[in-house]
């Protein structure tokens, strides 16, 4: 995982593949412990801020103002960018 800035996030990810659902899971630069997804769909790029909620045990990981909930940032992940590329071919 890379702590890249979303400029550069987004030029990795149009300058690659340009495969919808291509995504990068970075650190935020600002709190090393959220994150954002940032995801390729239809040559643009989707940023999506992770938080990790600690208040309850176990803890999660959910999008910010989302409600749905993750034990892990891999299921998170992979619930995201299918549901990216998913809206956008609606």
């Amino acid at each position: 995982m890379c702590s890249y800035s979303r400029n550069k996030a987004e030029y990795l990810l149009q300058k690659g593949p340009k495969e919808d659902g291509s995504f990068l899971l970075r650190r935020k630069r600002t709190t090393h412990w959220n994150h954002v997804l940032s995801v390729y769909v239809e040559d643009t790029v989707k940023n999506y801020d992770i938080i990790w909620d600690d208040s309850t045990s176990p803890g999660f990981y959910h999008l910010k103002d989302a409600k749905r909930e993750f034990s892990d940032l891999l299921g998170l992940v992979q619930h995201y960018k299918q549901s990216a590329v998913k809206l956008l071919n609606n």
